[in-house]
């Protein structure tokens, strides 16, 4: 994972903040830890 697939990620993420509410936000967030845990493996 480069630098850049994170910048992405987290400007898709923002995208989503502004589509979805607080527990969707939340959602993602559990998502996207559990991506990073996986990609670390």
């Amino acid at each position: 994972m480069t630098n850049s697939d994170v910048i992405d990620g987290q400007r898709l993420n923002g995208l989503l903040v502004i589509q979805f509410g607080r527990n969707e936000l939340d959602m993602l967030k559990g998502l996207g830890n559990l991506s990073a845990a996986f990609n670390a493996c």
